[in-house]
């Protein structure tokens, strides 16, 4: 090879890498930061008795810092279950707007959504027996949503169920 094409070919080699450290640095700047990752579970207890349905809460918390975009992953229940009811897994800022929300009788979600505010944010089940009840406490939370009454089949069927919550949150900036 002569000296002129080595030149050339180490000139574009130094100006690739040089792009690159620049476009890398660039995202870094701009790309999103994780700040947090967790991994949390809680357990609620429900029982249905001749229609009534009654829960002993639990949930949990987590601490927002600095983050401004939360992904979170959120498990619950499974299809063989047959619960008598449908649950509502609320995540509600420190100053008590409910911030996100997800629903069904079990669920395997994922959610990505604004933190709205910096503090302790809590996370709950809520649960109804009723169509009418789930579509009252939807329309609450967002007027324009819209649940289809029919689609459930509230068996009113007694018993006693663990509604086992599994979380993994990443939160960034």
């Amino acid at each position: 090879m002569n000296k002129t094409v080595k030149s050339v070919l180490f000139g574009i080699g130094a100006a690739v890498i040089i792009a690159l450290i620049v476009f890398f640095g660039y995202l870094g700047f701009k790309g999103e930061k994780t700040l947090d990752r967790m991994t949390l579970s809680y357990t609620d207890e429900v029982t249905m008795k001749d229609g009534a349905l009654e829960a002993v809460h639990s949930g949990v918390e987590f601490k927002n810092e600095d983050a401004t975009k939360c992904r979170m992953n959120v498990k619950w229940g499974n299809g063989d279950d047959n619960v008598s009811f449908i649950t509502m897994i609320k995540i509600i800022a420190p100053s008590g707007k409910v911030d996100a929300w997800v629903t069904g009788d079990w669920g395997d979600c994922e959610m990505e959504f604004d933190l709205s505010e910096k503090g302790t944010y809590k996370i709950c089940n809520e649960y109804f027996a009723t169509a009418e009840e789930f579509d009252a406490a939807c329309k609450a939370l967002d007027p324009d949503s819209v649940t289809e009454n029919d689609t459930f089949d509230y068996n009113g069927k007694d018993g006693n169920w663990n509604m086992k919550v599994d979380i993994s949150i990443v939160t960034s900036k």
